[in-house]
């Protein structure tokens, strides 16, 4: 059932990222998972490397052309 698939699990962070379908619910990709999934790299980096804080980080995107 669509409903159950959308809300009964949590998205899984694989090899590829965090990848899915873009939609409401626990099992999609949607703002609230981008939200959850820079939190938890923020938290990371922070305890993984010194001086991060003051350091920062650079976020990148590409885009595929066919």
């Amino acid at each position: 059932m669509e409903l159950e698939d959308r809300l009964l699990q949590r998205l899984a962070f694989g090899t590829a990222g965090l990848r899915g379908v873009m939609a409401a619910g626990f099992n999609r990709l949607n703002h609230l998972s981008v939200v959850q999934a820079t939190q938890g790299l923020a938290a990371h980096a922070l305890t993984a490397t010194a001086d991060a804080q003051a350091k920062g980080v650079v976020v990148g995107y590409g885009t595929l052309i066919n």
